[in-house]
């Protein structure tokens, strides 16, 4: 994983920094400038200082912007050197959460089976009792474990083949920075080429999709008001599965 790069916040410390650093240094000057009024030059020292916290607060924004600059060149330069390692988290997240399906899944299952020999024991024991009720509650547990049961089988196909392209493309992108690294002093563009390569690859647009839209549906299904699965989720803290996409950013390359 590539390392936090600080954010906007850091220009905050900054000013704050530079605000404290005045303020301390005026109380560490306040003898001087008393020991200078007793001699005399009071008036001289004080305008001195009054100038020197003028050209701090003059020159605060422009260390703000310099150190802005820096630290979007810095997050450009960092999604230029890995620009999936968003769909790679994203690929985990989701492995973690096929893995709480399939447990509810295997929950719900069980408690088909145990529902199912209760009505068949009650049957045997007594064949006049009207279980028609019952049955359709039972039919519709079962169906709805039978459609999710191969939701979550397409869902698992779709995230092995999607893992397998990101790795795919993750050793393409390696092969191809190492090949521009080589020759950006020929052409400095080349890594925005390569990079906007990636982004329009048109298999990877299509295990996406797929990928996407299989994990939506069955995040649906699961996780519906009515679903038997429901309360099996939430301890898990779902949040809904947004659209997974690549973007370019001002050029340099950004995953979101």
């Amino acid at each position: 994983m590539n390392p936090s790069i600080p954010g906007d916040s850091a220009i905050g410390w900054l000013r704050w920094a530079a605000i404290a650093a005045g303020v301390a240094t005026l109380g560490l000057m306040l003898p001087l400038v008393w020991t200078a009024v007793l001699a005399g030059a009071g008036l001289l020292v004080l305008v001195l200082l009054l100038g020197l916290a003028a050209a701090v607060v003059q020159a605060l924004p422009w260390l703000g912007q310099r150190l802005e600059n820096a630290l979007l060149s810095r997050r450009k330069a960092e999604a230029r050197r890995n620009p999936i390692e968003q769909l790679q988290n994203e690929l985990l997240r989701r492995a973690e959460r096929l893995v709480a399906f399939r447990e509810a899944l295997v929950t719900v299952g069980g408690q088909v089976e145990s529902i199912a020999q209760m009505l068949s024991e009650r049957r045997e024991r007594d064949p006049a009792h009207v279980m028609e009720r019952h049955q359709r509650a039972l039919d519709r547990l079962q169906q709805f474990h039978r459609l999710n049961i191969a939701r979550l089988q397409q869902a698992q196909a779709a995230l092995d083949d999607f893992r397998m392209l990101i790795e795919r493309k993750e050793s393409e992108w390696r092969i191809a920075l190492a090949i521009d690294d080589a020759s950006s002093l020929l052409d400095p563009r080349s890594a925005d080429a390569l990079l906007q390569d990636l982004l329009t690859d048109t298999a990877l647009r299509t295990v996406q999709e797929r990928f996407n839209s299989v994990f939506a549906e069955l995040d649906v299904q699961m996780s519906s008001l009515d679903a038997p699965t429901r309360q099996l989720l939430e301890p898990t803290g779902r949040t809904p599965f947004a659209p997974l996409e690549l973007h370019a950013d001002a050029g340099a390359g950004s995953v979101r």
